[in-house]
């Protein structure tokens, strides 16, 4: 409803005062009362916001093996790796991980890839679909 009244707002002032009307969203967006006008005026998913509490706490955990899955979901996305290349990535997370003295040692390689792209995915749960190729390369893989 806010939308429809903010479009009638600026579409009658458009035409009562030309292309200086546009400046009537100024007026209209904090008239109508948005508080949250700097997302715009169409919902969003708010279960998909990522929580940085959680990522800071992993990055202290493993900072550079929380370097290497980002750049490795931005690889996923940008369509840049084949799959041996994401089986090297996922090798050198591993060893990354070995190497940081992430969870207990004597868990298997799969279970502690997997655990850490599940806490990593709860902080940044918006790569649905890279987490989804990654687990499934695990699965492969290890």
């Amino acid at each position: 409803m806010r939308v429809f009244i903010g479009i009638g707002i600026v579409v009658t002032s458009i035409l009562i005062f030309g292309w200086w009307g546009l400046l009537s969203l100024i007026i209209a967006l904090p008239f109508i009362g948005w508080a949250d006008r700097h997302k715009g005026p169409f919902p969003t998913n708010q279960n998909r916001t990522s929580n940085y509490e959680t990522a800071d706490k992993l990055t202290s955990e493993i900072p550079t093996a929380f370097r290497n899955i980002q750049d490795l979901l931005v690889d996923i996305e940008k369509n840049s790796l084949t799959s041996d290349d994401l089986h090297v990535q996922l090798h050198m997370l591993r060893g990354t991980l070995r190497y940081e003295k992430y969870g207990d040692s004597r868990i298997t390689d799969q279970k502690m890839l997997l655990e850490v792209i599940r806490k990593f995915s709860s902080s940044f749960p918006n790569w649905q679909r890279e987490y989804a190729i990654i687990i499934e390369a695990i699965h492969k893989e290890f």
